[in-house]
């Protein structure tokens, strides 16, 4: 999907606000609810869309090290929901609660279990899969 960069800005604010929108609503839905799909899936789609319409645009970025995400993506999906729930856990201990100020650090520590997870076991583990598998 090319589309100019004004409109991949555009859409990706107005899918931001989305998220934005849809979040006091995620937070309300106990996480184990099968309702949590109305506050979460929103905003899933939306950071879905926002990479998909500005990908132009991100190919600048790639020095930052968007691309390697997907190679961890697995880990960071296994991990995400652990890291998620301790966070929340710790934040209580300290009588806050999780907000908009908690996404970005969250999104960072996840990121960063993620790759840790990626780098430890699941890495090392399709090495050692191939070499075990291959003639």
């Amino acid at each position: 999907l090319k589309l100019p960069q004004w409109i991949s800005l555009a859409i990706s604010f107005l899918l931001f606000l989305l998220i934005i929108i849809f979040y006091p609503v995620a937070e309300k839905v106990h996480t184990q609810s099968v309702l949590r799909v109305f506050g979460y899936g929103p905003i899933a789609v939306s950071i879905f869309l926002i990479f998909w319409v500005s990908g132009g645009i991100l190919e600048r970025f790639k020095w930052f090290g968007i691309d390697f995400v997907g190679e961890w993506s697995y880990s960071l999906y296994l991990s995400h929901w652990l890291v998620l729930n301790f966070i929340s856990l710790v934040i209580g201990k300290f009588g806050f609660q999780s907000g908009y100020w908690t996404i970005i650090p969250s999104v960072g520590i996840c990121l960063i279990v993620g790759y840790i997870s990626w780098r430890l076991v699941e890495k090392p583990s399709m090495q050692y899969g191939k070499k075990i598998l291959s003639p």
